[in-house]
């Protein structure tokens, strides 16, 4: 019987760094669609119907522009004073019920990605992009401002990520900001964060991924090569458009 796989889309943020864009950055449209709806279409290309969107800010603006779609929502009310892992966070039920994949609101991406995590089979695991030097060399004139650390052993399971790097072999992939997790994985994460008595209005997700691993939780990258961008500033607004069009 093939396992069950929710599917979770966190879209609660502003994006602080996006001057001047007075919506949520996942109703960026390109291709006469929302990046939103281009995610929601990649896990339905790969029969993930049970879809669940953790919104906050502007939250009516985003649940009217996908009203056509038929998704869950859950609002965090804590939005703008807390990270990404507490919006995770808010999709409790939902992790502690099935496998669930998990995707950040503002990127851009092919099915493809949805299905290397589908048909993995360990506890956590998330998506490495393997052409990320070519991608930053375009977004940024001295990438390593910009890219966080991301080591793996030799067999592909990370000993280390999101930390500053110093130099370029300290990076062996790229995180993109989406990944898996089974009941299994939900159930170790959780305990170890807050068996720590960290706070949890502050983590990003690479930090808990970082903390946990360090706790011994194995984490496994997936190798994924093809079109893949996120967005920050605007240079990145008319760089994903190019994309998308090649």
């Amino acid at each position: 019987m093939p396992k069950i796989i929710n599917a979770i889309i966190l879209a609660a943020g502003k994006g602080k760094r996006l001057k001047n864009f007075n919506k949520p950055k996942s109703l960026i449209v390109k291709n006469k669609k929302y990046l939103i709806e281009h995610i929601i279409e990649n896990f339905k290309k790969n029969k993930i119907k049970n879809i669940t969107v953790v919104t906050g800010y502007k939250s009516k603006e985003l649940v009217k522009a996908v009203k056509g779609h038929k998704v869950k929502f859950i609002f965090n009310k804590k939005w703008k004073n807390t990270n990404m892992f507490y919006s995770l966070l808010m999709a409790d039920k939902v992790l502690k019920k099935n496998f669930s994949i998990i995707s950040y609101a503002d990127i851009f991406y092919k099915s493809q990605a949805i299905r290397i995590l589908k048909n993995s089979k360990n506890d956590v695991s998330l998506t490495s992009y393997t052409k990320w030097k070519q991608l930053w060399k375009k977004r940024f004139s001295n990438p390593l401002l910009d890219l966080e650390s991301f080591k793996i052993n030799k067999d592909n399971y990370i000993s280390e990520i999101g930390l500053k790097p110093k130099k370029y072999n300290e990076i062996k992939g790229q995180y993109m900001g989406l990944f898996a997790i089974s009941r299994n994985g939900w159930k170790k994460i959780k305990t170890i964060i807050f068996s720590n008595s960290l706070n949890i209005n502050n983590l990003s997700i690479t930090k808990v991924l970082n903390f946990v691993i360090k706790k011994n939780v194995k984490i496994k990258a997936l190798n994924y090569s093809k079109n893949f961008f996120e967005v920050d500033f605007k240079k990145d607004l008319k760089m994903l458009t190019k994309k998308i069009k090649k």
